[in-house]
């Protein structure tokens, strides 16, 4: 597991684990120990986690972190109404650069191909040379630290959350057909 900053960053990269184990039980083991979460993060910080976190979410919570994933659509409901849809957005504009980071990580040639077993006991050492080795060479993966246009660009998102969907409106009215008239 991965805990990487907004701008791609990566803070440290916690454990090894099995290929069958999900990312639920992977935090899980995480936060029982506390100890390397604890020493980068604070309460009330947000993590931003993907849907595989799903049932862990209130493990996040009861530690006092505020944790935001994209929502499922529930049973029946063919798609999301628009503040989930924004929300997820939200979620999803953050949540790239931890995949970017993964996507770099995934492109050193050790990483990308079968690991053999007797390396096993110092992969955790390989893993996080490698991270510190993207943090120092590679830098950001989000380049442009213009803050201006970075608060312009999230001050749009979050007013676009409260903006009410007009169109889906006329849809639900039957103001809009596909049948000429």
């Amino acid at each position: 597991m991965s805990l990487c900053l907004a701008d791609g960053y990566c803070l440290d990269t916690l454990g090894l684990f099995f290929g069958a184990q999900n990312d639920a039980s992977i935090t899980n083991h995480i936060t029982k120990k506390k100890n390397a979460l604890m020493e980068w993060c604070e309460p009330g910080d947000i993590m931003i986690v993907d849907r595989g976190f799903r049932d862990i979410v209130e493990a996040f919570s009861d530690l006092g972190y505020e944790p935001k994933m994209p929502i499922y659509l529930p049973k029946g409901q063919k798609q999301h109404t628009t503040n989930e849809a924004n929300e997820a957005r939200l979620v999803t504009k953050v949540r790239w650069t931890v995949e970017s980071y993964h996507a770099r990580l995934k492109k050193w040639r050790f990483f990308s191909d079968r690991i053999e077993n007797q390396l096993l006991p110092k992969l955790q050492d390989c893993v996080r040379i490698v991270s510190a080795t993207l943090n120092w060479l590679r830098g950001s993966i989000i380049k442009d630290h213009n803050t201006n246009h970075m608060d312009k660009l999230a001050k749009l998102m979050t007013d676009r959350l409260t903006k009410h969907n007009y169109l889906a409106t006329l849809v639900q009215q039957g103001k809009l057909s596909t049948k000429k008239r």
